[in-house]
């Protein structure tokens, strides 16, 4: 009977179940402290600050320029320009909307003697620094609590539900992914405190594993829990030991594991670098020159001085036209080669050649040939320049969250059991 000894009964059926021989629940009486509104409503607001947190730092310009790229800058620059930032975000600064109204109270308690003083705005560091500080905060709360989650579901699960088991899922999944969005913000921070970035990663490995255990558990106990909720009113053990693997509990095991373990790969990795960005940045542009006394040059039969590259680039890069009279050539060498043939019809079947060559629509085909490869080149530049921007990073973090909250309110309100009053209650664990 699992690992709950004798005391694990999953003979509990729900009230419109016609199965004979089970008892029968008309109301499942859950734990407060794990569906009530309050839990909800705590997990949804701090997720919803992390993430608004995130996204502020980049619209703002509130990062440090070593963390941005050109795709980034090109980007603030045209939100800065958009109508949203010049029309609409103005009326919904509460920053503004809170000194305006210091003011007007400090001036009617004064009776108008004094006025309120409006501080400097912050530097670009002073706001970065801020910025590093509040997700740094909200970072480790995330982290902290789906760790919580995580442990307390896989070692209560002789006791719980198999439907608080599946909500639990859900703020965990909110928790990790949230936390996930972070770590970009924190990267320079956690590569300079190797401590705290050991520990931090020990706390995301435990929860990736038990996060991952428990979708396994979700996805492969019972496909069909959405048209026959009896399993939702037993405890989660017995959703445990009825796990069976098919071809959908695959279908629906593969992306969701994929969705979660790839990104944390791959953002526990950067944190491993040897060098922050700024000291990336900063070793780049103090690079002493190799040469004390700078690049060699040398004389050309004009007189003309030229440095050592501009002089491979003449010796050794042909120029297309030269390539393409050595293409010519060898065709010709290539044809007649075991053949005996007059000098001059060789000669006249090459400038036919070169005729054909520089005809217009050869040349347009070249032209054609040329701009499509440029763009193919293009392409793959702003490619790499995206995946290596701070904005790639913001569809990822509104898929999670969006992926979290749909999962959670289906859950908690679509999918759901009839409930007792405890469900209602405004506990906040």
């Amino acid at each position: 009977m699992g690992t709950c000894g004798s005391a694990l009964k999953c003979d509990t059926c729900y009230y419109n179940t016609t199965k004979p021989g089970c008892t029968k629940k008309t109301v499942l009486e859950t734990d407060g402290d794990i569906v009530g509104k309050g839990v909800l409503a705590s997990f949804l607001i701090s997720a919803g600050l992390t993430c608004g947190a995130i996204l502020y730092g980049h619209f703002s310009d509130s990062l440090p320029d070593s963390d941005l790229n050109s795709v980034d800058r090109e980007f603030i620059k045209f939100f800065r320009g958009s109508f949203v930032y010049k029309k609409i975000l103005p009326y919904l600064d509460f920053v503004r909307f809170w000194r305006f109204i210091k003011s007007v109270l400090l001036a009617v308690v004064t009776f108008g003697k004094k006025k309120y003083a409006y501080p400097p705005a912050l530097q670009k560091e002073e706001r970065s620094e801020a910025l590093k500080r509040f997700v740094l905060a909200l970072s480790d709360q995330q982290l902290v609590t789906g760790l919580a989650l995580v442990v307390a579901v896989v070692s209560n699960r002789c006791e719980i539900t198999f439907y608080e088991f599946r909500v639990v899922i859900g703020l965990a999944w909110f928790s990790a992914t949230t936390h996930l969005g972070t770590l970009y913000v924190l990267k320079d921070y956690l590569i300079e405190h190797p401590t705290v970035r050991n520990w931090r990663v020990l706390g995301i490995v435990v929860t990736m594993v038990l996060l991952i255990f428990a979708i396994v558990v979700n996805e492969g106990s019972d496909t069909t829990v959405f048209g026959r909720p009896d399993l939702l009113v037993n405890t989660a053990e017995c959703a445990l030991i009825s796990i069976t693997i098919n071809e959908r509990a695959i279908s629906l095991l593969l992306p969701t594991l994929a969705m979660i373990s790839i990104p944390y790969i791959s953002r526990i990795s950067v944190l491993f670098t040897s060098q922050t960005d700024d000291q990336v940045f900063e070793a780049q542009v103090q690079q002493p020159s190799k040469s004390p006394e700078g690049p060699k040059t040398h004389k050309t039969h004009a007189g003309s001085v030229q440095t050592s590259r501009q002089r491979h680039e003449r010796t050794q890069t042909p120029s297309a036209s030269r390539w393409r009279d050595r293409k010519i050539l060898r065709e010709l060498r290539r044809r007649f080669k075991h053949k005996i043939i007059d000098t001059d019809v060789v000669h006249d079947i090459y400038f036919r050649v070169k005729a054909v060559e520089n005809s217009p629509a050869e040349r347009v085909k070249r032209w054609e040939w040329e701009w499509e490869r440029g763009q193919s080149h293009t392409r793959q530049f702003f490619m790499r320049e995206y995946q290596q921007s701070y904005l790639s990073n913001v569809p990822p973090l509104l898929f999670f969250f969006a992926y979290g909250s749909a999962q959670t309110i289906s859950v908690r309100w679509l999918y759901a059991p009839r409930m007792g009053e405890t469900a209602s209650r405004m506990d906040f664990g």
